[in-house]
């Protein structure tokens, strides 16, 4: 589904949150692109009842089987008397506290029936919640299988470990399992061989009509488990896999190293159309020195991979060293704005469709940067930046449906700068605004000749338009620093993508920001790469607070032109702040007018009769334009919670795309 099909003139309204310090906003934001979980990150855990610790409390349990316990005559427990054991089935509003001990056994079903007003709560002793986590005095070293029926259950500061196959696991495989959340969880091993398996399961296996949904992982640690070394045999041990039939999975904020196989993974290779797991969210996770992947996907649908920082992938016995892999025609993979380095080969996709690589940064790859092929459609990079990689981007094997590279930065790229495996994608391939450089620039456009920008553009008549051959002057290399410096050629140099677009029709949210979240543009066009350059801190360090608000329209489908539109889809501002820039870019360059319309919230939603200009923003020939005079505007002051909503008023020539974006700075 593109806009295009769809035949609308899409409004992209963004909220960016750029914090300068830690008393500015506390809450938890999650990746960009990624929805915010339906549980498990905002609840408080409960605190202990009055009763504690000489008596027990109805619906309060007390577990500890590392000091004098018994579950005889003692439905409960408190601390001056523990349980040995902890219940498997549980009502609606119970807590249960495992304090210490080990746990050893089986399989066992837990039958925890939560609802959404009065969820089960299931905590180890108080751990501290940063990482790498390390939960002391608590062993779980059970499996534990969630119930059909099993809802709303939240579970934190537990400790799973996995000596032997068959201990430390969890499995959500009955379809009927919803609203699950773990956190502040670690998950152990021993380093040693173990069969392929996963610590988290997610599948319906029973009840396949009914997915497993709205499972949510955050903040774990998931380590040792299975031999990571390279020349190990294949013991994938993977730490969460989302298998078949599951929908609207969170993995988040979580460290997983030196496993057996990958660190997560989704789908698997025969999984049927009908059974794939679907909206798959796995963000800002740390991944390292796995003995197969950092995130494998295979059959699954619109999976978004978000911030996670992958490194130390080598070839081994049963990989060839990606740290991000895509294969078996999974639909809709968004790699968007990950670090990715010191691995073989650091994203790749062998098979895919609707492919997206976006705002990533990847540098130290052995082999291969970026890598694209054996794809259904055209895979879309942009606004990356790749250095130091033997081939920056490729296509390794025959990709007819061509690769969309736009708004790169491509640099020390040993053997080849960007390389078409064969002449047949060049129909359906673009390659323009980038910033290609240090060291020799190698374009090989399908036919096995390396090419300089020049040479490319000459030879390729329509392509490379607003390539730029030259260093990209970043900030600090030798320290892996990719911003950019002041002079650097790829400020407002590049021009928005319309992958950015096909995002928010898809998902509803706006990812028009640059790898740290700072909206784009920040000047009066965009720059290349994966980062947005802020005059305020010399291209790195911490941003300048903002909140942007952006409205970008989009012609119906090819061949036609822009009309004036009022969009009535209103974001709201969350603190209050102060107008003090706005941007505007049109495409192709021409006339065009916006209008900012401001409601406070709780009233109706705004209206034309709302608008806080005079005579609207205007730009009157041209392609971009930013300015800090706010002369039109009746008002710059906006309240915590305001609606805002901008509106395209009038249009003149023949443009097809036009955007205004507008800085608030509390």
């Amino acid at each position: 589904m593109t806009e295009t099909s769809l035949g609308i003139k899409k409004l992209l309204l963004f909220c960016a949150v750029l914090l300068c310090s830690a008393t500015v906003v506390t809450a938890w934001v999650p990746p960009i692109g990624i929805p915010y979980p339906p549980i498990g990150i905002d609840e408080a855990r409960p605190p202990n009842p009055v009763s504690w610790p000489t008596a027990a409390t109805v619906g309060y349990y007390y577990v500890n089987n590392a000091v004098s316990c018994t579950d005889t005559a003692n439905t409960y427990g408190y601390p001056n008397n523990p349980r040995c054991t902890y219940p498997t089935t549980l009502a609606a509003g119970s807590k249960v506290t495992i304090a210490g001990g080990t746990y050893i056994g089986g399989a066992q079903t837990l039958n925890w029936v939560g609802t959404v007003g009065s969820p089960i709560w299931v905590m180890g002793p108080v751990c501290s919640t940063t990482q790498p986590l390390s939960i002391t005095g608590l062993s779980l070293q059970r499996e534990w299988d969630f119930h059909a029926n099993a809802a709303y259950v939240i579970m934190e500061c537990l400790r799973f470990h996995t000596p032997s196959a068959g201990t430390g696991i969890i499995r959500i495989t009955e379809g009927r399992t919803h609203h699950i959340a773990l956190r502040h969880t670690e998950f152990s091993g021993t380093g040693v061989v173990l069969n392929a398996s996963s610590q988290i399961g997610i599948s319906a296996v029973t009840f396949p009509t009914e997915f497993v949904h709205d499972i949510v992982l955050y903040n774990l640690h998931v380590h040792d488990i299975g031999d990571y070394t390279p020349g190990a045999a294949e013991n994938d041990r993977i730490a969460v896999k989302a298998a078949m039939r599951c929908q609207n999975i969170w993995v988040l904020d979580s460290v997983i190293h030196h496993m057996g196989g990958d660190g997560l993974s989704g789908g698997d290779t025969n999984t049927a159309l009908a059974d794939r797991c679907h909206h798959l969210y796995y963000g800002r996770n740390t991944i390292h020195d796995n003995h197969e992947n950092c995130i494998d996907v295979k059959r699954v649908d619109d999976i978004i991979i978000s911030e996670n920082t992958c490194y130390g992938f080598v070839a081994t016995s049963s990989s060839a060293g990606e740290a991000i892999a895509i294969h078996d025609d999974p639909h809709r993979v968004w790699a968007i704005f990950n670090t990715v380095h010191d691995a073989q080969l650091c994203i790749a996709t062998t098979s895919s469709d609707g492919t997206y690589f976006i705002g990533n940064i990847v540098y130290n790859c052995v082999v291969r940067g970026i890598d694209a092929r054996g794809t259904a459609t055209k895979v879309c990079i942009v606004n990356n930046t790749v250095y130091n990689a033997d081939k920056c981007v490729t296509t390794t094997a025959s990709m007819v449906p061509g690769i969309d590279v736009h708004n790169n930065i491509l640099a020390n790229c040993t053997t080849k700068t960007l390389e078409l495996n064969d002449a047949g994608g060049q129909a359906n391939s673009d390659f323009t605004y980038g910033v290609l450089g240090i060291g020799t620039v190698r374009i090989d456009w399908g036919d096995n000749v390396d090419r300089t920008v020049v040479g490319f553009q000459t030879q390729f008549s329509g392509e490379g338009t607003g390539l730029v051959e030259g260093d990209p002057l970043f900030v600090n290399v030798g320290g892996n620093d990719y911003h950019l410096q002041l002079s650097s050629p790829a400020i407002d140099a590049g021009v928005v993508h319309s992958a950015y677009s096909t995002f928010f029709s898809l998902y509803g949210l706006s990812i028009q920001v640059d790898k740290e979240g700072i909206a784009r543009p920040q000047g009066p066009a965009w720059d290349i790469g994966a980062f947005e350059y802020q005059p305020a801190n010399g291209g790195g360090g911490t941003p300048t607070y903002v909140y942007t608000f952006t409205g970008t329209f989009e012609a119906p489908h090819a061949g036609t032109t822009l009309t004036p539109s009022a969009m009535r889809v209103p974001i709201v501002v969350p603190v209050a702040c102060t107008i003090t820039a706005y941007a505007i870019s049109v495409n192709p360059a021409d006339t065009a007018t916006f209008k900012v319309w401001k409601k406070a919230t709780g009233t109706a939603i705004p209206t034309v009769s709302d608008s806080i200009n005079i005579n609207g923003l205007s730009i009157l020939s041209g392609t971009h334009l930013r300015s800090t005079t706010l002369t039109d505007f009746t008002t710059t002051a906006v309240a915590a919670y305001d609606m805002m909503i901008v509106q395209l008023s009038a249009v003149g020539g023949t443009p097809t795309a036009a955007s205004l974006s507008v800085e608030c700075i509390p």
